[in-house]
């Protein structure tokens, strides 16, 4: 019977460890997207672009590449435009620069 405690306690442990590492990647990683972020707005490309490496698969990552290419949209080639429209089709981003494309 105290084996299966142990066990569970231990189990909790790793659980709580783990869950604990997870909480703390998200935070760097929210801290790295609100760096970069602000790297965009204040128009440092050269250190958005060191952030931007390590956000890649971020859940936010697509509103920074969106907020990069509004903010250079005349600069763009179709390309970079249509790569964008195709990877993030399914988001409401893409919808929000083929407007801003239109409005040029």
């Amino acid at each position: 019977m105290h084996k299966k405690y142990l066990c569970l306690l231990v189990l909790c442990l790793i659980h709580a460890s783990a869950l604990a590492y997870v909480v703390n990647a998200s935070y760097s990683q929210r801290q790295l997207f609100w760096q970069a972020r602000q790297s965009l707005l204040a128009k440092n490309y050269q250190q958005f672009e060191q952030l931007k490496v390590h956000l890649k698969n971020y859940p936010l990552y697509p509103y920074l590449a969106y907020t990069k290419l509004k903010q250079q949209l005349a600069y763009h080639n179709v390309d970079q435009i249509d790569d964008f429209l195709e990877m993030y089709k399914d988001t409401p981003l893409a919808d929000k620069l083929r407007i801003e494309c239109l409005t040029l």
